[in-house]
């Protein structure tokens, strides 16, 4: 069977789109973006091989299934903590880490890469596994991958796999294009965003709000738990940061002086922030002065007046220190997946043209999504040159060091960005009675 095709460079899968709608291709991006969340994850959650269901065994598991694993970057993470597991990767593509990668790569031992298994299928047939198998099984963000009607399908079958007493763990994340409010979208931005989600539409796709009813699918399915988790970059004081642009339209747009949308402190027409200094940090332009780049214990509190190294707020109070480069990677996670679909956008249009044809409608087709990739930094309020030679000392917190505060000095004020937004369930099968 062949399961990937390449057009114009780009590798994707090579399923009608009636039979598997999945619009992402797999380039480098992609898979690279796959270790971004799982990173970003693993620091919100404080667990490498993260997870939202709340599990204490984990070393106990003897079969672990993660249906549309990737590349398999949480399961290189969990082989380290399901230490008697024997765990299992199953997706449509083979662009499974090689034992090669296992190895010299992530640094795994023989026998971490001999309890990982990748199998290649559709997970849209009945899965090559037998009844009652998995004690936990996973799916996560297959969000664009799984149309309406096909949702209960492959929870019944992931039910027939999983364990009496085991869990099945649904984690999505809603398609969010960040855009300060100052920042107007271009005409192509607007244009692009609009036919993804005619793409979405036409292949049966359906809105993140629209998943949560599926997990209802069997009547002795017990939903353990509904999570939601919220990534907003953190405001910092005015003149501490590459990010930009004016907040409260409603109450300073008639004034001269603005305010930043992650700062309290003014800002003026000019571009230049007031000199009011603040108790940390640098608080204006004067690349002169010395940065003090500290945070509080750990545990501490941190305000948008005092904050000063970038990081994200996870809802509702926790603040956590991120670089400006992983804090941007992280935000344009939306415009990525949206710059993976243009092949897939392109084969809509032309579905009969065979490989490498139609060249020239293609490089018109590519040059829109550069178009809406190259304003990115300004659509998420990052400057483009002013401070790329100024690095923060950000600390480097890991999945499971300590968190700091966060305490908004002032609703008016403060509009911090939402770049990402996670849902989760998890399910369990109650153990039959005697």
């Amino acid at each position: 069977m062949m399961a990937t095709q390449t057009r114009h460079g780009i590798k994707r899968h090579a399923h009608p789109v009636s039979e598997v709608p999945y619009p992402i291709s797999f380039e480098e991006m992609v898979l690279q973006g796959e270790k971004h969340t799982q990173e970003l994850l693993a620091t919100v959650l404080q667990q490498k091989a993260w997870r939202f269901t709340p599990m204490d065994n984990m070393s106990k598991l003897k079969n672990v299934l993660d249906i549309g694993c990737g590349r398999g970057y949480w399961l290189t993470e969990a082989v380290k903590e399901c230490k008697n597991a024997n765990l299992v990767g199953f997706d449509i593509a083979d662009v499974f880490f090689t034992p090669q990668d296992m190895r010299h790569r992530l640094r795994l031992s023989d026998s971490q890469i001999a309890r990982i298994e990748f199998v290649q299928g559709n997970f849209f047939n009945t899965l090559p596994f037998a009844s009652d198998r998995f004690e936990y099984i996973r799916l996560a963000f297959l969000e664009l991958a799984i149309p309406e009607s096909k949702w209960v399908p492959l929870l019944k079958e992931a039910w027939r796999v999983l364990k009496p007493g085991g869990h099945i763990e649904v984690i999505i994340e809603s398609q969010l294009f960040p855009t300060v409010w100052s920042y107007d979208k271009l005409p192509v931005q607007e244009e692009l965003e609009s036919e993804f989600r005619t793409m979405l539409e036409a292949r049966d796709i359906p809105p993140a709000t629209n998943i949560g009813e599926k997990m209802f699918f069997d009547a002795f399915a017990r939903v353990q738990t509904h999570k939601h988790v919220s990534v907003c970059i953190a405001p910092r004081p005015a003149g501490r940061s590459s990010l930009d642009g004016p907040t409260s339209p409603a109450k300073f747009s008639s004034l001269r002086s603005v305010h930043s949308p992650w700062s309290s402190e003014p800002m003026m027409s000019s571009g230049m922030t007031s000199p009011s200094p603040t108790p940390f940090g640098r608080p204006s332009l004067d690349r002169s002065r010395t940065s003090i780049d500290v945070l509080p214990p750990a545990g501490g509190l941190v305000t948008s007046k005092t904050c000063s190294v970038p990081g994200i707020v996870v809802s509702p109070d926790v603040f956590i220190p991120v670089s400006e480069d992983v804090l941007f990677t992280y935000a344009s996670h939306g415009a990525m997946i949206l710059n993976a679909t243009r092949l897939a956008s392109f084969s809509d249009k032309f579905p009969d043209a065979m490989p490498d044809e139609y060249e020239e409608e293609w490089q018109k087709h590519v040059e829109r999504y550069w178009k809406y990739e190259r304003n990115n930094r300004r659509r998420l309020g990052f400057r483009m040159n002013q401070f790329d030679d100024d690095d923060d000392d950000v600390p480097i917190v890991g999945p499971t060091q300590g968190r700091w505060k966060w305490a908004k000095c002032d609703d008016d004020l403060e509009r911090p960005l939402e770049i990402r937004r996670f849902r989760a369930w998890s399910l369990s099968k109650p153990t039959p009675s005697r």
